[in-house]
């Protein structure tokens, strides 16, 4: 872990309770004289970008009152406070549908978009930098279409994929403060077979957008099935859309 070889984005608080294997069955305290006493039993956890403060691990422990086998069970106990308060919860979602509203109005109407100078890569794997066909698609939950696709402008073998012309990503939002506490989710799959396959993701924390006219550098490590596979950055601004309103019938 501490390496990024595995489990990549994971931590796990320092055990404060004896090794959990290899015990002798039916004995709380008894280890195996012949195998080294370890803790092979653990609890890893993980949170989005910018929301570690609201996942505490309250307790992290091992039942030494069970004997029935060679291993201690350990189990664990979090605090996670999902959301500041109602108020913020419910203004976002009245937000959302608004802007739902809006868009089946005649009216113009303002929205929010994710605008990118450029995507790129580098220290990649070899499976990212020998395919011939990587496409990074965006996606958000507050976005209005997802799975934005677009194939790069070099998939250098030595820098790894870049992209410079990347559609923007239309928010269903129009007040930027909201974007605090979302996230942009970026992943690269390969395209040149009958089906696509991921090769790695990033999540993007949106909490340096909360102002239109934001610009900022970004990088952000990939990983696939908790594996480090290469590491991705780009420039990304918020802007700021009149959008036409519905063309009636």
């Amino acid at each position: 872990m501490a390496a990024n070889k595995a489990l990549v984005g994971f931590q796990e608080t320092k055990p404060n309770f004896p090794p959990t294997f290899k015990m002798v069955r039916g004995s709380q305290t008894e280890y195996n004289p012949q195998r080294i006493p370890s803790y092979c039993d653990r609890i890893l956890y993980s949170s989005l970008p910018g929301l570690k403060h609201r996942v505490k691990q309250c307790v992290y422990s091992s039942a030494h009152n069970v004997t029935s086998s060679d291993h201690k069970p350990v189990y664990s106990l979090f605090e996670i406070d999902v959301f500041e308060d109602d108020a913020e919860v419910n203004e976002t979602a009245r937000e959302q549908m608004s802007f739902l509203e809006m868009l089946n109005s005649k009216e113009p109407k303002n929205g929010l978009s994710l605008r990118f100078s450029y995507i790129k890569t580098r220290d990649v794997n070899d499976e990212i930098a020998s395919c011939p066909s990587v496409v990074v698609k965006l996606h958000s939950p507050i976005a209005t279409t997802q799975n934005v696709t677009t194939t790069p402008v070099n998939n250098n073998t030595l820098v790894g994929p870049q992209w410079l012309d990347v559609p923007s990503v239309e928010l269903n939002l129009s007040q930027s403060a909201h974007l605090a506490g979302k996230h942009l989710f970026i992943s690269l799959w390969d395209a040149s077979g009958l089906s696509s396959k991921l090769l790695g993701q990033a999540v993007l924390s949106l909490d340096n957008w909360v102002t239109v006219g934001a610009m900022e550098a970004f990088e952000l490590r990939l990983s696939r099935y908790g594996v480090l596979v290469g590491t991705i950055s780009g420039i990304m601004e918020l802007g700021q859309t009149v959008r036409a309103g519905r063309r009636g019938i």
